[in-house]
């Protein structure tokens, strides 16, 4: 291996050349945290039938169940979703009562 000095130290050349390549740029891409279109199109049905329930002014349901909307796509879909990612999606469709 080469050695070569540079004020007052001692480098190896293979050091520099692993330092050349050298980078801090993220190299992770976010596609594992994509869910399939067919969860979202299941998430978007439950929580229309949730808003047809709370704009019935005969019933007294004033809130979103999420955890409700949850169970309700793993029974009928066996699709599984997190609580968060409901909500999510809830506010991104304008769906969710701002607070």
């Amino acid at each position: 291996m080469e050695k070569y000095y540079t004020e007052g130290k001692v480098y190896q050349k293979t050091h520099i050349k692993s330092a050349r390549k050298f980078s801090i740029e993220c190299k992770r891409s976010n596609e594992h945290r994509r869910i399939n279109e067919s969860i979202e199109d299941n998430i978007f049905k439950e929580l229309k039938l949730d808003k047809a329930l709370i704009d019935d002014r005969a019933m007294p349901v004033r809130f979103y169940n999420y955890s409700f909307i949850k169970d309700q796509i793993e029974k009928k879909y066996q699709q599984e979703v997190s609580l968060p990612t409901i909500i999510d999606r809830a506010k991104k469709r304008g769906l969710h009562p701002k607070t």
